[in-house]
């Protein structure tokens, strides 16, 4: 869908050196849209990906204020290893 846009648009355009597109080129121009279901399907993905997201930085800064703290603790001698 969006090859077929731009060479609608390259095929548009004035040539010159440099490709512009103006405004007259713009208003008739047609732009395919999803229908409203579709739309709504794919902001739910989206959203969902972006929850994702958010909950496992949540869990990785978890982890590194436990690493600091884990790290902290051995060196105090809080914490006591043995390599065996």
């Amino acid at each position: 869908m969006m090859k077929n846009l731009k060479k609608k648009l390259e095929q548009l355009s004035p040539e010159s050196a440099q490709k512009n597109i103006n405004l007259d080129i713009l208003q008739n121009l047609i732009i395919p849209v999803p229908k409203l279901k579709e739309q709504q399907e794919i902001s739910s993905i989206i959203k969902n990906i972006f929850n994702q997201t958010y909950l496992l930085n949540k869990k990785k800064i978890k982890l590194i204020d436990l690493k600091k703290s884990v790290s902290s603790d051995i060196v105090r001698g809080k914490i006591n290893i043995s390599l065996n």
